[in-house]
């Protein structure tokens, strides 16, 4: 299946890519470079997944900890940096702060680097995922209902 992403992303590149001005883009420049920052640390990457497998119900700074079995501290040290990122939002529910993950700027994160560097356009974007999504758990994918299966015979 991996193949097939690689000729999918080579098939489909532009093959007149002139090179950019990326003198002025300083302001996108600095803003991606925050937020890889922020995700290039494997304890961030780990809270991250847990937030993502729930989704907008997020996660109590306890039930995280609890979960990847980091102390207190440096579980909030490493929410504070996916904070100041914007990778994570924090809400009050009563006393208790309930963490998220921002999946539109993960999305948009995704989006910056197929863009710049394979050139891709939105529809190139959604295949490439759903390839990626193949790739990494095929089961999930081929059960997945398709159009054809929802139609009442």
């Amino acid at each position: 299946m991996e193949w097939l992403l690689q000729f999918f992303i080579h098939a489909t590149m532009p093959k007149d890519i002139m090179p950019k001005d990326i003198n002025n883009a300083t302001d996108a420049i600095n803003k991606w470079a925050g937020v890889f920052s922020a995700m290039s640390q494997e304890t961030r990457l780990r809270l991250l997944m847990a937030l993502a497998a729930r989704e907008t119900l997020g996660l109590t700074p306890t039930a995280l900890a609890a979960s990847l079995a980091i102390p207190a501290n440096t579980l909030s040290f490493h929410l504070r940096a996916l904070e100041a990122s914007g990778l994570v939002k924090m809400r009050k529910k009563g006393r208790e702060k309930i963490y998220c993950i921002e999946f539109h700027l993960v999305e948009q994160a995704i989006r910056f680097l197929m863009k710049e560097f394979f050139g891709a356009t939105d529809i190139r974007f959604r295949v490439a995922r759903r390839l990626s999504e193949a790739i990494i758990n095929p089961n999930d994918v081929a059960s997945k209902p398709t159009n054809k299966d929802n139609i009442k015979k």
